[in-house]
């Protein structure tokens, strides 16, 4: 038997979801992408950071006590950037996702159109 407090947590994350996805679809299509790239370079510039930070943390030692208070503090920021990473991720999926196509045929055309306009070279 599953806990109350699961289903209810689990509902919960159905309706923010829900929710988050309703909001994105009400942007025009050039906000949608700009949220976009600025969420894809924020989780970039995470990970560079999470790599200088596991470079940091190797330098301390966990035998002595200040060293092992800064790996840990190392480690939390790190946790931190992880976790913010992920609702980024999620965030920026949910933008793309929002991008729904009413008439496939006529935006498939239109691309087709733009494309040669685009990328001269192809």
């Amino acid at each position: 038997m599953k806990k109350p407090l699961a289903g209810l947590t689990s509902l919960l994350v159905l309706i923010s979801v829900a929710c988050a996805q309703t909001t994105y679809q009400r942007y025009d299509c050039l906000t949608r992408g700009v949220e976009y790239h600025i969420a894809k370079s924020q989780i970039e510039s995470n990970r560079q950071m999470i790599k200088m930070l596991e470079n940091e943390k190797k330098k301390h030692s966990v035998l002595n006590a200040q060293g092992s208070v800064t790996r840990s503090r190392i480690q939390g920021v790190i946790g931190a950037k992880q976790e913010e990473n992920f609702r980024l991720g999620q965030k920026a999926f949910l933008l793309m996702d929002a991008n729904q196509v009413e008439d496939p045929a006529r935006y498939n055309a239109s691309l087709h159109q733009l494309r040669p306009k685009l990328v001269p070279n192809r």
